[in-house]
């Protein structure tokens, strides 16, 4: 039974043996209506999207509830939603990070194998059907790396991790659309996104802007 409220939970899991039961159950939970966080990703360098460091600092942070008498701030809350069904679609994952107060937000897509040839279809929520949005996307491979010395008997030499993120074209990110044109909110809910996957293992994020 989902709860009452929206309750956040944090899983923690073994990146040995236990990331795709932990992935599975991200996927129930969510669908059961509660708010879940599994740390997925490792990255080696550079820095990620400011559009999905926001959503992450909204995400994380106090409800919105006690941001004000806390932190002085203007609140920011963040709305999360799983887009597919991580346990049916093996190695592919979706998530929206919304900022209803800000009009904006980001998708995050993780591809942890070669999907050539697949797509997906990613309906968007909790968006302003008779709006218009702007939509740019980034890319990071997503490879194994070093990450200890051959002698540490602590661990493996090498860990699935995360590189420079980059601002790419929508349509190398997997999308048929021209980038600066809009779209609007009632298609992104009903139609969906159609994206056609990466042919090796990446990241994509794909943030979205009212117009």
């Amino acid at each position: 039974m989902p709860p009452s409220a929206p309750t956040r939970l944090f899983i923690s899991y073994s990146r040995k043996d236990g990331a795709a039961l932990a992935q599975c159950l991200q996927s129930d939970l969510a669908n059961e209506g509660f708010n879940t966080w599994l740390d997925n990703l490792f990255q080696r360098e550079g820095t990620l999207p400011r559009e999905f460091i926001e959503a992450m600092e909204a995400h994380a942070g106090l409800e919105p509830a006690y941001q004000g008498s806390v932190l002085r701030k203007e609140p920011n809350p963040c709305k999360y939603f799983s887009l597919v069904d991580s346990a049916a679609n093996k190695g592919v994952a979706a998530y929206q990070f919304d900022l209803p107060s800000r009009s904006r937000g980001v998708i995050e897509i993780i591809c942890r194998q070669d999907g050539s040839g697949a797509s997906e279809i990613l309906k968007l929520r909790g968006l302003d059907g008779s709006a218009k949005y702007e939509l740019k996307s980034y890319a990071s491979a997503l490879a194994r790396k070093p990450v200890w010395g051959s002698h540490d008997m602590l661990g493996p030499e090498t860990m699935v991790m995360l590189s420079d993120a980059a601002a790419v074209p929508l349509s190398d990110a997997g999308l048929s659309v021209a980038d600066g044109k809009t779209i609007s909110g009632r298609h992104l809910t009903e139609q969906g996104l159609t994206m056609r996957l990466a042919e090796s293992p990446q990241v994509i994020w794909i943030a979205y802007q009212r117009m």
